[in-house]
Formats: structure tokens, C-alpha cells, sequence
């Protein structure tokens, strides 16, 4: 569910991840908030989840990966959901897409993610976006 609709000139409530990763207290006053006309943003310090850099779970796409013995590279292309009553003999360009790498390691040290790095509007609730 993509949240409520969103009139011309402003911004969309941010609703993706916001209980995953913040907890439901947070998704509860972004809710109330926003319903009382606030901005309705979830506060980064609350984030619980600070380990995963990227959650887009209401958008529809694909996740394309490709490992090789220098890294392990991810790339979510993300589509309108509309295109799901469209003519599939169309190509669908992707809203936007996020790329993420792992690159090798030394045997036993932890795992780098590299990224996300988007191409196209970059969604919440990523704040490396900016």
C-alpha cells in the first residue's frame, strides 16, 4: 500500500519502512502527525534498524545481483505500479534505481555495504539521500 494521495505541490508522507525501521511507537506519531497536518517525518535517532542502509518495501520492481570474485553488487529497479495494467510491449523505464556492493574481504573480517547510490528520486527513508 503506497499511502494516502498526495496534493499537487507537496511532498508524500513517507509511510515505506517506517515501522521496520523504527519501531511501531515512531509509525504511530508520523501517522498522527501527519493526519494532524505535520510533517509527519520519522526521527533518525529513533531508527532501531541502523545496520541496514536501504528498505523499500511498498514500491514494486525487481533486484537484480551480480557476484564476482571482487564483490557482490545489488541493483533494486524500482517501476510505477500502474505499469501492472499497462501494455507489456512497452518497455517501462524504472522510477529510480539503488545500487548496492560488498566488496571482497579479508577471510574473517565483517562485510562492507557500499551505497545505496540511486539514480532517479531517491525514496525514504534513505538518509543518505539528503
Amino acid at each position: 500500500m503506497a499511502g494516502p494521495a498526495v496534493p499537487d505541490g507537496q511532498l508524500p508522507l513517507p509511510w515505506t519502512g517506517v515501522t521496520t525501521l523504527f519501531g511501531w511507537e515512531d509509525s504511530l506519531r508520523c501517522v498522527r502527525e501527519a493526519k494532524a497536518g505535520g510533517d509527519g517525518r520519522p526521527d533518525p535517532a529513533k531508527r532501531r534498524l541502523k545496520h541496514i542502509p536501504y528498505m523499500d518495501s511498498d514500491s514494486y520492481g525487481i533486484c537484480v545481483c551480480t557476484a564476482t570474485a571482487a564483490s557482490f553488487d545489488v541493483e533494486f529497479l524500482t517501476f510505477d505500479a500502474r505499469q501492472e495494467y499497462a501494455d507489456y510491449a512497452v518497455f517501462a523505464e524504472p522510477i529510480y534505481t539503488a545500487k548496492l556492493s560488498v566488496p571482497s574481504g579479508d577471510a574473517g573480517s565483517p562485510a562492507r555495504i557500499d551505497g545505496p547510490t540511486f539514480t532517479g528520486k531517491a525514496p525514504f527513508p534513505d538518509s543518505s539521500a539528503g
